[in-house]
């Protein structure tokens, strides 16, 4: 009887939508080729990242969120999720870390910490992926 093959799955951490084209879009490619189930998870909506001032927070959220189903398609990434928390607002807590726990993944990948938000991302994926540290899933 042949063996089943495990499940190779990559989780991207990011901050902001567009840091995880920024931080890794080559390797979700090519770890996406590879069979590897490649997803994201954005945790603030990044409702702030223009200096348009026609721009509404909530039309820069919803475009950026469209904007990044479509890198990752084009990148074989196979789903997206969005936390939604406002843009700069982030907050190191319990509830984060759970979030992060709760995709059974092989490999992490987290943002460069060049902003707060970008920060506390990083660190609440590094304390959730360490087994002494991590929150229990719900």
């Amino acid at each position: 009887m042949a063996e089943q093959e495990e499940i190779k799955r990559a989780l991207v951490v990011a901050a902001h939508p567009d840091d995880s084209e920024f931080g890794c879009a080559g390797t979700a490619a090519l770890w996406s080729r590879d069979n590897w189930e490649f997803y994201y998870l954005i945790c603030s909506d990044g409702s702030k990242g223009t200096n348009d001032p026609e721009m509404s927070r909530e039309r820069l959220a919803a475009m950026r969120q469209q904007e990044e189903r479509a890198a990752a398609a084009v990148l074989g990434v196979k789903d997206v999720f969005f936390l939604n928390h406002q843009d700069g607002e982030l907050a190191y807590d319990r509830e984060l870390l759970k979030e992060i726990v709760r995709y059974d993944t092989s490999a992490f990948f987290v943002p460069s910490p060049y902003s707060p938000t970008s920060r506390c991302t990083s660190c609440a994926t590094c304390t959730s992926t360490t087994p002494t540290t991590a929150p229990s899933a719900p």
